[in-house]
C-alpha cells in the first residue's frame, strides 16, 4: 500500500502577497507532496491540518506515482531562463468527474473526522484519467 500526502489548499489563497514566481515553487492544490509506505508515522500536523490530505491507496505502486513526485524544472533558451521551477510537474485532479462523490465529500471536510482515507480506485485507469501536467510559469 502507498500513502500519499497531498496538498489541499492553493497557496495563492493562503498567502495572496506572494508573487507568481514564488508561488510556482510551492505546492499547489492536488500536488503529491510525498509518498510513503503503509503505516507511515504521519505527524499530527499532517493528519489534522486542513492544508493536507492523506490518501491510502492499497493498489498503487511506488513506480506508478513516481511521475507525480517529479518537479518541473526551469526551461532555458540560448542561456536565458524562460520559466521558473514548479514544485510538481504533474498533479492529481480530484475535481475530475470520475472521482466518487464520497471522496469529494471527504476531500472538502476540513474537520478531518477521517484523517486518512483508504481508496480502492484502479491506479492505472485513475492516474491516466485524473493525472494532469502543470503549465510552465514564465520568468518575470
Amino acid at each position: 500500500m502507498t500513502e500519499l500526502l497531498i496538498f489541499k489548499q492553493d497557496w495563492s489563497l493562503v498567502d495572496p502577497t506572494l508573487l507568481v514566481g514564488q508561488l510556482a515553487g510551492l505546492p499547489n492544490q492536488f500536488d503529491v507532496v510525498c509518498a510513503a509506505a503503509d503505516g507511515w508515522p504521519w505527524s499530527a500536523e499532517e493528519l489534522t491540518h486542513p492544508r493536507w490530505r492523506i490518501v491510502a491507496w492499497p493498489l498503487l505502486s511506488r513506480a506508478a506515482i513516481e511521475p507525480f513526485l517529479s518537479s518541473l524544472e526551469p526551461t532555458y533558451s540560448g542561456g536565458v531562463q524562460l520559466t521558473v521551477h514548479r514544485f510538481r510537474a504533474k498533479f492529481l485532479d480530484f475535481n475530475h468527474v470520475s472521482i466518487p462523490a464520497a471522496f469529494r465529500t471527504w476531500w472538502n471536510d476540513d474537520t478531518r473526522a477521517t484523517q486518512k482515507l483508504s481508496v480502492n480506485f484502479d491506479p492505472t485507469t485513475t492516474l491516466s484519467t485524473i493525472g494532469t501536467t502543470r503549465a510552465a510559469v514564465p520568468k518575470v
